[in-house]
């Protein structure tokens, strides 16, 4: 977390890993793209190094997935704006693509979230974590574009085609807007994923 403006990046680490990915985020560098640039920047002692929760049982390729599940509660519950979606997997091999991740915001039911609480039930953050994140969660705003605005990104917009995990096409959209209200998710979010090497939206 950045200590100033309370931005900040959300991720998970298997067992016997957490300080390799500490290590590999904020001095090798071979992490996020947002968090090595924001780092050379404001240099480390700008950040704080946060553990939201530690999972209860040694992470394996059998329950790994339930520790994806409890990051991806975490980002959608806290909305890191470090955090690019596509980036985001597993020292296992299993990730979630940006299209799962866009189809579950919405699905969290009462029941679901839960269960992914019982996994660390009984623990509790201190009252300062709690208050900074609570504080980063309640600073972040959505862009407001006017009417004629979203005319002119329209104008200059290119389509943008989703595929499934089999390649067939989940749906093409005329601009990133209309992919974003179709998607629910943030215009951000999309420009973010364009700007990966593959400039596409794809299940892997």
């Amino acid at each position: 977390m950045k200590l100033v403006t309370l931005d900040y990046y959300i991720g998970s680490a298997a067992t016997g890993r957490f300080h390799a990915r500490f290590s590999n985020h904020l001095f090798n560098f071979h992490g996020s793209k947002v968090v090595k640039n924001a780092v050379k920047k404001y240099g480390i002692s700008s950040f704080a190094f946060i553990v939201l929760e530690l999972f209860p049982e040694v992470v394996n390729k059998e329950n790994n997935k339930q520790l994806l599940d409890l990051e991806d509660f975490y980002l959608k519950a806290l909305l890191p704006n470090y955090n690019i979606l596509t980036e985001a997997g597993s020292s296992f091999g299993y990730k979630h693509s940006e299209i799962t991740r866009l189809k579950m915001k919405n699905s969290y039911s009462e029941e679901r979230r839960s269960t992914i609480g019982s996994l660390n039930r009984g623990k509790s953050l201190s009252p300062n974590t709690i208050e900074l994140i609570k504080k980063a969660a309640l600073s972040r705003t959505k862009p407001i574009y006017s009417e004629q605005s979203i005319k002119n990104m329209n104008k200059k917009s290119k389509a943008i085609l989703v595929y499934n995990m089999d390649y067939t096409v989940y749906g093409e959209f005329p601009s990133i807007v209309d992919a974003a209200k179709s998607l629910g998710c943030d215009q951000k979010t999309i420009i973010r994923a364009l700007q990966t090497p593959k400039q596409i939206l794809r299940r892997r």
